[in-house]
């Protein structure tokens, strides 16, 4: 069988969810116990520095996707798409977002790998110093992003 006809068949059934079983696939096996553990440390912990950056910069940036009125937004429903992948920050946008670590060096598409990059080592640290009971958990966040790559290639450019 061809491979366009093994895709023709598998987009043929109506309860197939390719994306769902890719997560799912890559998702860690933890238990209901340590999802709500990590929930609570995260509100337990949402003063420190580190928390705090990841949490507001992620609001700052869903801020810019989301509100009409920001400069991202115009340029996204706008323009070209060549323009939105390339779209860098300004002081402007951090109106209202004075916490936020985004970057106004690179696009705003690289801003996660960023703060990952930025704030690991510090999120990691916090998290196995609090947690001495669940080895896996603190061996699972131990493990870290794997952002090499796209940094080296950000970077590049």
């Amino acid at each position: 069988m061809y491979g366009y006809q093994c895709w023709m068949i598998l987009f043929g059934k109506k309860d197939l969810n390719l994306n769902k079983n890719f997560f799912l696939a890559l998702l860690p096996p933890l238990t209901n116990q340590q999802l709500e553990y990590i929930v609570d440390w995260f509100i337990k912990n949402r003063k420190e520095q580190v928390i705090e950056n990841i949490f507001y910069s992620a609001a700052h940036y869903l801020h810019l996707e989301l509100d009409e009125n920001s400069s991202f937004y115009k340029i996204k429903e706008d323009g070209e798409m060549i323009d939105a992948l390339s779209f860098k920050l300004s002081q402007k946008d951090f109106k209202g977002f004075d916490k936020s670590i985004l970057t106004t060096e690179s696009p705003i598409r690289y801003s996660f790998v960023y703060l990952a990059l930025y704030s690991y080592e510090e999120l990691k640290d916090l998290f196995v110093k609090s947690n001495q009971e669940d080895k896996f958990l603190n061996q699972l966040v131990s493990i870290g992003p794997d952002v090499a790559y796209q940094a080296q290639e950000f970077i590049a450019e």
